[in-house]
């Protein structure tokens, strides 16, 4: 978009010194469904520090950490449906989804392909949790 549409939006959305707006749609295969949805994404970046190019890259970046991370959160591990009104406790219980997340990227355990989801992963070794601590002090 311009410099005066992200001038404009900057006024209308409480949002000073706006440089930039960028509009990225993204359409994907859903089950037999094709879902299409778009997102906006502001800077105050003008574009002699952030080339468009570069912009795109951010953006990207950004959405591989949202894929990797937090939708296996929210989506296999149901992170956004357990709530809790303790603020300390909800970041250490995110913070442990997040080692788990990784452990379980990182550990080989013999009789569970590498390819296989996480999700299964992860019941393998609830299933024989003393396998799991002597697998996970190996690494």
């Amino acid at each position: 978009m311009s410099g005066m549409t992200a001038r404009v939006l900057g006024m209308l959305y409480n949002f000073p010194g706006l440089q930039q707006v960028a509009y990225v749609r993204r359409i994907y295969w859903d089950g037999n469904e094709k879902v299409s949805e778009g997102r906006y994404f502001l800077t105050s970046l003008p574009r002699n520090r952030l080339s468009a190019r570069r912009f795109l890259q951010k953006i990207t970046s950004h959405w591989e950490i949202e894929n990797s991370l937090h939708n296996v959160k929210d989506k296999h591990w149901n992170e956004d449906k357990q709530f809790t009104m303790r603020g300390i406790l909800g970041t250490l219980q995110s913070a442990l989804r997040s080692l788990s997340l990784n452990v379980l990227r990182v550990l080989q355990i013999p009789g569970v392909s590498d390819k296989s989801s996480l999700s299964k992963k992860a019941l393998e070794l609830l299933a024989r949790p003393l396998n799991a601590l002597k697998l996970i002090s190996k690494i």
